[in-house]
């Protein structure tokens, strides 16, 4: 029948992670996190998690993440559990968008360059992202922190399910750093 209008998203995001389930009963697709442009440069983070029914075509709003989080990656590892890997939280994040501003409103030139200097140290010595993997339960709608990435974790990738093992390939591992590493995670989840 072509392309349709259907319920708008809640509130404007980019870089959230989504995640998909469906069973006989119908369809549904959770956003997690994820943050939004400000027209003044600084980005709202979001710990926000929507849940849309498509049968329905509606959104419900679910127990938000621990934290704000955006630029994970996450997948539905079974029908009642998404993992979340990583993420960004936003306090380096937001530091540079800060300086980024300040460089767009300088006039005097020596100054811009100070500014300059001061956002490229603060990118070199980037401390990576979250390494923490949180786990939702859809059926409790709870969120809990299940383990950490012994490694720099990716963001900006996406993740794929094998068997019972997660493949994240790639991705940015500190700003404007991508790493060429594969990521391979065994999970084991307790029955809830």
């Amino acid at each position: 029948n072509g392309w349709k209008t259907l319920a708008g998203i809640p509130q404007p995001v980019s870089h959230t992670v989504m995640a998909y389930s469906s069973d006989k009963k119908g369809a549904t697709i959770y956003l997690c996190g994820g943050r939004k442009k400000n027209s003044n440069g600084i980005s709202d983070l979001y710990n926000n998690v929507f849940m849309y029914d498509v049968v329905a075509n509606k959104w419900e709003e679910k127990k938000a993440m621990p934290y704000e989080l955006s630029a994970g990656t996450g997948i539905m590892i079974n029908a009642n559990d998404i993992i979340l890997f990583g993420g960004d939280n936003g306090v380096t994040f937001h530091k540079v968008e800060t300086l980024i501003a300040a460089i767009n409103a300088e006039k005097d030139e020596t100054k811009k360059q100070q500014l300059i200097l001061q956002k490229n140290k603060l990118q070199s010595e980037h401390p990576g992202f979250s390494k923490e993997v949180l786990l939702y339960n859809i059926k409790n709608d709870t969120w809990e922190i299940i383990d950490t990435i012994p490694f720099d974790t990716p963001v900006t990738t996406t993740v794929v399910k094998w068997k019972s093992r997660v493949i994240i390939p790639s991705g940015e591992i500190k700003a404007g750093v991508r790493s060429p590493k594969i990521l391979e995670i065994k999970i084991l989840l307790k029955n809830k």
